[in-house]
């Protein structure tokens, strides 16, 4: 018996509650072998409680081999491994996909696309993040391509790209070539539609409102997520699918 809590939503000690549905479960008649179990319980707790049998677990081991400063090329305010999986899986990426991150920084979400088989396509407007990435990329291996250039003005063909993963700048310190953040976002979200193939899904992770953004454009708004980082950092991760003409 296992017990999980996520974000706080109880006071109560786990190995408590571990416990309290162990003793339950040994009152049932079943008999409890903590070197070799053949069923391990789960319990969940979030706004609400959930329990079940492990029928599959994920190792993160991997994952954290693939830390950011574990990397050949490291820079700061970049995503975990396991996040950007996360969007590459949102995405529903696999080895047909032509991926394009407009923002790749150091490449984080292209090493993940990239082992799955994906091709990936990495844009970045500064050229020694850009080496950085390509040293990344070499290091985990897989196909990829990337440029040294401007989001707001693609250097890619109409309709020619199956999905758009990024995380652009949003506040941060970052060198950014435009007049403003805003201004950013509404001409790289244009390129981003542009390039995009008809009905294909673009996830973006924002601390700001893009909503309005991604409407003016074309993109229809299919799901948004909240991730909270930390109590003045929430993060957004917003699907959106171009139209189907």
């Amino acid at each position: 018996m296992r017990v999980r809590k996520v974000n706080h939503h109880t006071s109560e000690e786990g190995s408590y509650l571990e416990q309290r549905v162990g003793g339950a479960v040994f009152r049932k008649g079943y008999r409890a072998n903590l070197n070799q179990p053949d069923v391990t319980l789960r319990l969940i707790l979030t706004e609400k409680c959930v329990c079940g049998s492990v029928i599959a677990s994920i190792d993160r081991k991997a994952f954290h081999a693939r830390a950011p400063h574990k990397k050949p090329f490291f820079y700061p305010g970049v995503l975990m491994p396991i996040t950007a999986r996360a969007l590459v899986n949102l995405a529903g990426v696999n080895k047909d996909t032509r991926l394009l991150d407009p923002f790749c920084g150091t490449g984080g979400i292209l090493v993940e696309a990239a082992m799955l088989g994906s091709e990936v396509i990495g844009l970045e407007a500064r050229n020694e993040i850009i080496q950085g990435a390509k040293l990344n990329l070499e290091y985990f291996g897989g196909g990829y391509n990337l440029l040294q250039g401007d989001a707001c003005k693609l250097p890619l063909k109409n309709s020619c790209i199956d999905s758009v993963i990024t995380d652009p700048p949003y506040g941060r310190s970052a060198m950014i070539k435009a007049e403003s953040i805003r201004h950013l976002y509404e001409e790289s979200f244009a390129e981003m539609y542009r390039v995009l193939k008809p009905a294909s899904k673009a996830v973006i992770v924002s601390e700001m409102e893009i909503n309005r953004i991604a409407l003016d454009v074309g993109f229809t708004i299919l799901k948004q997520y909240s991730q909270k980082i930390h109590r003045s950092l929430t993060r957004n991760i917003t699907i959106l699918q171009k139209n189907n003409q």
